[in-house]
């Protein structure tokens, strides 16, 4: 999954990313830390990432995980 927190680290939600359509999350203005659970995959050198949403903005977050599977 990947979870969302404040910067302050309180969870906010987590949501699963699906491999055709991505993932889509409605937060509130604010700054947000994004990262995934590490469940056995090698995990994601892009994340943790800070993000800042504003007020009416749409913000896209890409990133890749490096699911081990060769």
């Amino acid at each position: 999954p990947i979870v969302i927190t404040t910067s302050g680290g309180d969870f906010i939600g987590s949501v699963t990313a699906d491999p055709v359509s991505g993932y889509s999350v409605a937060l509130s203005p604010g700054t947000y830390v994004v990262d995934i659970r590490r469940q056995g995959i090698g995990g994601s050198g892009d994340l943790p990432k800070t993000i800042t949403i504003r007020h009416g903005e749409t913000v896209r977050l890409d990133i890749s995980i490096d699911t081990g599977i060769r």
